[in-house]
């Protein structure tokens, strides 16, 4: 990945999978002509993700949390930040995903084709836990009923 991004490109990946079993998988952010690009490899081939991405033991529920929260080019970072934690946490339901320690790096397009590299710090992990908590899946109280003419049985 540190060849220059014009070489990189769908077929160059699909050789790799002619050569060798793929036993891992990755997400790539790459910046492309100026555009961020969220790639995916797995022993699957080469996805091209629109607005976000997934990978691992945790993936199908990270982006079940993320298709819940139809992120776009126009969300708001602070917004995306925010969907990127509560997915990474909706993932620790898989007993792989660590639970420990939560790390947000965030990539800002500079110029045609730099990427600033930030992070969001401790003290920003404690404040997404306490948005997760306002925010995120709330309990369910199991005396809930549906009224008496909402079922038909």
């Amino acid at each position: 990945l540190w060849k220059t991004m014009g070489e990189f490109n769908d077929a160059n990946i699909a050789r790799v999978y002619q050569q060798d079993e793929v036993k891992v998988e990755l997400l790539i952010v790459a910046l492309i002509e100026g555009q961020f690009r969220i790639l995916s490899l797995d022993e699957h081939g080469p996805r091209d993700h629109p607005y976000f991405g997934a990978i691992g033991t945790g993936q199908d529920s990270a982006m079940s949390s993320l298709r819940w929260r139809s992120p776009t080019d126009f969300t708001d970072m602070h917004a995306a930040i925010y969907f990127a934690y509560e997915a990474k946490r909706m993932g620790e339901v898989s007993p792989y995903v660590g639970k420990l320690r939560t790390y947000i790096n965030v990539l800002k397009p500079v110029d045609d084709y730099g990427i600033l590299c930030g992070v969001v710090t401790g003290d920003g992990i404690v404040e997404l836990g306490k948005a997760f908590r306002l925010f995120g899946p709330q309990s369910f109280n199991p005396q809930w009923r549906l009224s008496k003419d909402s079922l038909v049985l």
